[in-house]
């Protein structure tokens, strides 16, 4: 049975922080609405099965995947520093998720999200822009460590 491996930018996030780092950015109320609709899709796509949630430890990222993690009743995300939004592509952390079996959404920022999804899928697979919240699911071969799309949930095809 192959590897579902989830790649999902984080939700609408609020223009500038309290304290004007980035990384403390949180999601605007709007984008806990829209999280919140993506996160009930991923509990209809997964079927009662749980993934493990790995995320940015950057607040807008770690907020996104603990509304996800929550609504699919799981455990808080983990976090991982490859998913930072000054980050490249995790290709070691995804190769890693793929080699251990294990179900996983990761909850990261632009470009570096929507990178890695790239270079994962399977050169015949397409996607769009990522827009916030968006999530791609691909069905991972362990041996060529790439995917073939399951899933495409955008959200604005479920807020109107």
């Amino acid at each position: 049975m192959p590897v579902i491996l989830y790649v999902m930018r984080h939700g609408p996030a609020e223009a500038n922080s309290a304290s004007g780092r980035d990384w403390d950015r949180r999601l605007s109320p709007e984008g806990s609405r829209v999280v919140e609709a993506v996160a009930d899709e991923l509990v209809r796509v997964c079927a009662g099965h749980v993934p493990r949630v790995i995320a940015s430890p950057a607040v807008r990222a770690h907020e996104t995947a603990a509304i996800v993690a929550a609504r699919l009743g799981t455990s808080e995300p983990e976090l991982a520093d490859e998913l930072g939004p000054d980050e490249g592509p995790a290709l070691a952390l995804a190769a890693r998720v793929v080699s251990e079996g294990i179900d996983t959404i990761l909850v990261g920022h632009q470009p570096s999200i929507e990178a890695l999804a790239r270079a994962l899928l399977d050169r015949a697979d397409t996607l769009p822009p990522f827009r916030t919240a968006l999530v791609v699911g691909m069905a991972m071969n362990p041996a060529s460590r790439t995917g073939r799309r399951t899933h495409l949930i955008d959200p604005s095809s479920l807020i109107p």
